[in-house]
């Protein structure tokens, strides 16, 4: 029997607090079933357990995020994305690593990665806007539909009409 929507957040965040306070990247590793159970989709555990972790711990966590981004579990993979967004808002993103699970996962079909790229990347825009349009505009062939509506949300107007309206035919 599944817990109710507010219980799984409650249980989410108080995890989420124990694990900011042993903060170790073994921990991360230990959430990894966490992060596959029923509240995953929250989005929580990873963003800030997991991503507080990665942001004290860069090296060895690191690792354990890139073990996740290729992991056969999609919530596991779009978990090592959303762990990429405490250091993105601190201004300490990981750009090569952030393209890298982002290009792995671009063409992905299940709809929880390509909403979960866009929504990085609609935060990296913040700290670097440059980085964004140009990740996007050379991959603009490949990225869905979702993809590119979460990513360009915060663009300025040029650059979101740019890289969403279609290219003329030649």
């Amino acid at each position: 029997m599944s817990l109710p929507h507010h219980r799984l957040a409650e249980a989410a965040d108080q995890l989420t607090e124990q694990l900011v306070r042993l903060g170790t990247p073994e921990h991360a590793a230990w959430d990894r079933d966490y992060l596959r159970s029923d509240f995953t989709h929250l989005g929580v555990p990873a963003v800030h357990g997991a991503g507080a972790i990665t942001l004290q711990h860069k090296g060895t966590a690191g690792t354990v995020l890139d073990r996740w981004a290729i992991d056969q579990d999609f919530w596991l993979r779009r978990s090592a994305l959303l762990a990429l967004l405490p250091g993105i808002r601190a201004d300490a993103a990981d750009l090569k690593r952030l393209s890298r699970y982002a290009d792995a996962m671009l063409e992905e079909p299940e709809f929880f990665i390509r909403k979960a790229i866009g929504w990085v990347l609609r935060e990296t825009i913040r700290s670097d806007h440059q980085f964004v349009t140009t990740w996007l505009e050379s991959r603009i062939d490949r990225i869905s539909g979702l993809t590119l509506r979460e990513a360009v949300r915060r663009l300025h107007d040029t650059d979101r009409t740019r890289l969403t309206n279609p290219r003329p035919l030649a």
